[in-house]
């Protein structure tokens, strides 16, 4: 009965995502996105700076790496969901479920993104309902333990600048500071009920 209400809900889901996907609702959060980074180019760009800079080989190399990086990212990604899946989809599928997760999940708000895209496109390959949820619950829980885990050991070298430029002390912004341990706190709590969960 249990694993029915499961199944149901999933379905519930899906079929619910599967309509909000089309391809007007596409266009307009592209464009929105697109004209929001446009103005705000535009509005803090600055041509003598830009003119400054010195391309050279090494340049280049930096923005090389950062295109590397940005595809280990996907690799990693693919690699975990085709573990987290028991290697149910060939690599390539893994990479294109990816793909289509990254994009599907930067065009919807977080509320309705993110698990909700993932299970979407899990039941749409046809993936048991049980291991579907396992799927989405491993991710993240993975999600949040590498946030909790990797912040203080970022901080320990890096320090108090790294979340505000120039803060000397975790105290010295105030209220920013104070909600930025509030936020981990119960980033923590968050990643301890996945896990009980999981």
């Amino acid at each position: 009965m249990h694993k029915n209400n499961i199944s149901q809900t999933i379905e519930s889901e899906s079929g619910r995502a599967v309509r909000s996907f089309r391809l007007s609702r596409i266009i307009l959060p592209v464009l929105l996105g697109v004209a929001a980074v446009a103005y705000l180019f535009y509005g803090q760009f600055d041509s003598r700076q830009f003119r400054e800079i010195q391309w050279t080989g090494r340049t280049f190399a930096w923005i090389g790496l950062a295109f590397v990086v940005l595809l280990l990212r996907h690799l990693f990604y693919t690699l975990r969901l085709h573990t987290i899946t028991g290697s149910v989809f060939s690599w390539r599928k893994c990479l294109k479920l990816i793909v289509f997760w990254e994009f599907s999940a930067a065009l919807t708000p977080t509320s309705k993104g993110g698990p909700f895209v993932m299970l979407f496109v899990l039941t749409r390959e046809n993936l048991s309902a049980g291991r579907t949820a396992a799927a989405i619950f491993y991710t993240m829980a993975l999600d949040s333990a590498f946030f909790i885990i990797s912040l203080p050991l970022l901080l320990s070298v890096y320090g108090p600048p790294m979340l505000y430029p120039g803060m000397k002390r975790f105290g010295d912004v105030g209220l920013a500071s104070g909600t930025f341990f509030v936020t981990y706190g119960l980033m923590a709590a968050y990643l301890l009920v996945l896990v009980f969960f999981c």
